[in-house]
């Protein structure tokens, strides 16, 4: 990606996440898990590492659908 338009790419995506577009969402979370998961293992064990990266990206997802009034369901 040219990195001149990933600024304004990322703040396309985090206005899109704030609304609940969950494409984006699965775009940013296979974008940005292994980054989170290997800053985490850095200081954590690999399965807590994973573990934590899993819990906190369903909390992410809960928390925008909240935000957004929608279910987890949809």
């Amino acid at each position: 990606m040219d990195t001149a338009t990933r600024p304004e790419t990322e703040r396309s995506q985090i206005n899109n996440l704030k609304q609940g577009d969950s494409a984006v969402y699965h775009i940013a979370m296979r974008q940005y898990s292994p980054g989170m998961s290997a800053v985490s293992r850095f200081y954590l064990d690999h399965s807590v590492a994973n573990a934590l990266c899993r819990i906190d990206a369903r909390v992410s997802e809960a928390r925008s659908a909240t935000q957004s009034g929608k279910s987890n369901d949809e």
